[in-house]
């Protein structure tokens, strides 16, 4: 393999995306910034107006800040990889990459666990659902889900470090 400023001039490495890489790029670049004005909205919408300050809103607020840490961390962190196209060397960057997809996507799946499960109670026991889905209890619930997911996602990036093989390590594989 010979790398001329970067640039991989052996085909047989290239990942499988290698050939839609501008339509990725384009795609991305086209996401990150309908993906961060709406979810400062929401935020913006939570935190000036204190009718929307209620318990059920909790988890969509924890989602809109995962999904802001998607378009914010993750996806320039693609796009930049996929343009300058060329093999990741630097862990630190690799594994923060992974590290900041990996969690922002699942708080952002738990996020919507949580709301499943508040509706199932409120429909199926309306009457305790007060005494049941407290403020309290639901931001503990959230603070459980941001410490469940980093706690796992380091111990995955640990165990499975990428920087162990002898073939160069692309981010996006």
């Amino acid at each position: 393999m010979k790398m001329v400023s970067g640039n991989i001039t052996n085909v047989s490495l290239l990942p499988a995306w290698a050939p839609y890489r501008d339509v990725f790029i384009v795609v991305d670049s086209l996401l990150i910034l309908p993906i961060c004005f709406g979810n400062i909205l929401v935020l913006a919408a939570y935190m000036t107006n204190r009718e929307l300050q209620t318990v059920a809103n909790l988890p969509l607020v924890n989602m809109a800040i995962a999904d802001l840490m998607t378009g914010v961390v993750s996806i320039p962190m693609t796009c930049y990889q996929l343009y300058v196209y060329r093999l990741v060397y630097n862990k630190f960057v690799c594994l923060s990459f992974l590290f900041s997809i990996m969690v922002s996507v699942n708080v952002s799946i738990l996020s919507i666990l949580t709301i499943t499960v508040m509706r199932f109670v409120t429909v199926n026991s309306p009457i305790r659902y007060k005494t049941f889905i407290t403020k309290f209890r639901i931001k503990c619930v959230l603070g459980v889900v941001w410490a469940y997911k980093i706690l796992l996602t380091l111990s995955f990036l640990v165990a499975a470090n990428p920087f162990n093989k002898t073939q160069p390590v692309w981010c996006l594989e």
